[in-house]
């Protein structure tokens, strides 16, 4: 059974609900503070000194100098710094628990609340917003990336990581490959079938182009190799991974709308994701094919061009048509429950940041390519093996 959006049955503490706050000197200038506060939304920045905590520079003061400095028609930044700014602020201890912080918001004064730890060193601050998502339950990661695995929902931060394990990426790879060979083996069988009733060999141009001899610029054996991408997309929407993909995409959506995470609202998440990788194979794809039917003098290479215009839209497209289809009820919960568990994660540690090598492996791509490249050696030998078996025919 699954459980509704409740609130906290265990509290938070405070270290886990804030964030890194950007902190200001005494020796900064009021544009800076400016600046800063209104690339982090926040009205107010704490003012730091060897890591220890002065006080807190807020709008209104910066706002007040302004003012003055407007009406005495002098430049607001040249005989001013912060240091002459700051005011005095309440400071928690990071080990508290979120309801400490719900009692001191009640100050209608109390812009945000700096949080030290038990050094007394600066850690970040809180707003009141942050309070809020700790007691919904809302404190998620602020962007998540994924890949769909034939064992599951792969979900990531880049510092934490939660789904299947590494060779389940590993078998991603192999999976497409194997995809990718199923294609092409069905256009092999095809046009091996009609050699067969016609007495031809055009499955050599097939299976080698460099040895074709009898291969023609019109041959329907190229409308065979052209439909082979065709038939890789159809084979990759009928697998498990074409769901999982789905499942994967309707829970970042959910996670970085707010959404609760039960079935039926990730279900009317939208399956297309803009940051997935099938729109960076539709770019890949438009410029290869565009800049080898231009070097061949084909006018319509051009054309091409164009469409990176509409990469994005047609990557959405592909997505929907074919990448991804609706998930089952297994296949959502898989990605549900990597979602919890990297929730569960992020609450513990949110501001945790491995090497970027740990990054990296995290994203999965690495594990993937080595699943591509073991199956390109098989890819290789199964070929080698298909054309021996024409050639002795």
């Amino acid at each position: 059974m699954w459980r509704k959006a409740k609130q906290l049955t265990a509290p938070f503490t405070l270290a886990q609900v804030m964030r890194p706050l950007p902190t200001l000197t005494v020796e900064d200038a009021p544009t800076t503070a400016a600046a800063i506060l209104r690339q982090q939304g926040c009205p107010a920045l704490p003012v730091v000194s060897n890591g220890r905590l002065i006080g807190v520079v807020r709008e209104q003061e910066i706002m007040g100098l302004l003012s003055q400095a407007l009406g005495e028609g002098m430049g607001w930044e040249e005989n001013h710094r912060v240091g002459e700014l700051v005011q005095p602020t309440v400071v928690v201890e990071e080990n508290l628990p979120l309801e400490e912080a719900v009692r001191l918001f009640a100050n209608p004064s109390l812009e945000i609340l700096p949080v030290v730890n038990q050094k007394g060193l600066y850690r970040g601050a809180i707003t009141r917003a942050d309070v809020i998502a700790g007691l919904y339950r809302r404190i998620r990661p602020v962007m998540v990336g994924g890949m769909a695995t034939p064992l599951g929902v792969h979900l990531t931060t880049g510092s934490l990581r939660a789904g299947p394990g590494d060779w389940a990426l590993v078998l991603t790879g192999l999976a497409m490959a194997g995809i990718g060979l199923l294609a092409y083996f069905i256009a092999v069988l095809v046009v091996w079938s009609v050699d067969f009733f016609q007495g031809t060999s055009y499955v050599l141009a097939l299976l080698s182009p460099t040895i074709a001899t009898l291969r023609e610029p019109t041959s329907w054996v190229e409308y065979a190799q052209l439909a082979q991408p065709l038939l890789f997309l159809l084979l990759l929407r009928a697998s498990r991974l074409a769901g999982f993909h789905a499942a994967e995409h309707q829970v970042v959506h959910a996670l970085e709308r707010g959404v609760p995470l039960i079935p039926e609202a990730v279900r009317r998440m939208p399956r297309p994701h803009p940051r997935c990788g099938t729109n960076l194979v539709v770019v890949a794809t438009i410029v290869t094919v565009a800049f080898t039917l231009t070097a061949a003098g084909q006018e319509w290479g051009m054309m091409l061009l164009l469409l990176l215009v509409a990469w994005r839209p047609l990557g959405m497209w592909l997505q929907q048509v074919f990448t991804t289809r609706p998930a089952t009820e297994g296949e959502l919960r898989s990605g549900i429950e990597a979602a919890e568990k990297l929730i569960t994660k992020y609450r513990t540690n949110p501001f945790y940041r491995p090497h970027l090598i740990v990054r990296i492996w995290n994203r999965g791509f690495i594990q993937v390519l080595f699943g591509l490249g073991l199956a390109y050696l098989l890819l290789v030998g199964a070929e080698r093996m298909l054309l021996a078996l024409a050639v002795g025919l």
